[in-house]
């Protein structure tokens, strides 16, 4: 593992700073696996991210859904993934080279997978605040001061994706949200409108 800056973020709106300038700098393509625990910033450093990224749909925490497609932002939650194999199975590498960015939360789930030129942010917990620790598993710099080489083309997908059990929040619905509200991916790879 190779550390390259570690943030102090004291609020959510640092973290949503942080976000941001990453969203305007990195190039197309990039994986940003997205660990620390629960209520340690992730969601709100996509939120961010899709900032930088000018997405202008409004970023929702993906916890029922596997996935959440925006232009060019691809927000995984990958909590309830039993094995690498379901995330494969569900044509989801795909999204690894659609030029845009992955941002994936719980990505211990498919450490697999993880091509090494990843960029891993773990968010961790404080007495001021919350702490990102960027780093990547090869050892090479990810300047946040450069402007991003080439812009990021929008492509649209609005899918959302529950997740494979088909099981969604504790009341029994599927609890699918979108990007869009016309259509939705299911597990099973089907598209309904």
């Amino acid at each position: 593992m190779h550390s390259l800056t570690t943030h102090c973020l004291a609020s959510a709106e640092e973290t949503i700073a942080f976000g941001r300038k990453m969203g305007s700098l990195l190039p197309a393509n990039t994986i940003l696996a997205l660990s620390g625990d629960l209520g340690a910033g992730k969601t709100t450093f996509v939120q961010g991210l899709a900032l930088g990224l000018r997405v202008q749909e409004p970023i929702q925490s993906p916890t029922f859904i596997l996935l959440n497609a925006y232009d060019n932002l691809y927000h995984f939650d990958l909590y309830r993934l039993k094995t690498s194999s379901d995330f494969t199975n569900l044509g989801f590498e795909e999204y690894f080279s659609k030029g845009g960015i992955c941002a994936i939360e719980w990505p211990d789930r498919i450490a697999d997978l993880l091509p090494p030129e990843t960029i891993h942010i773990h968010f961790g917990y404080e007495k001021n605040g919350r702490l990102a620790t960027v780093y990547r598993h090869r050892p090479e710099t990810l300047n946040l001061d450069s402007a991003r080489q080439g812009p990021i083309e929008a492509k649209r997908s609005d899918r959302g994706v529950p997740s494979p059990s088909g099981k969604g929040d504790e009341e029994g619905r599927l609890g699918e949200v979108a990007a869009s509200p016309n259509s939705k991916f299911q597990a099973d790879g089907g598209i309904r409108s």
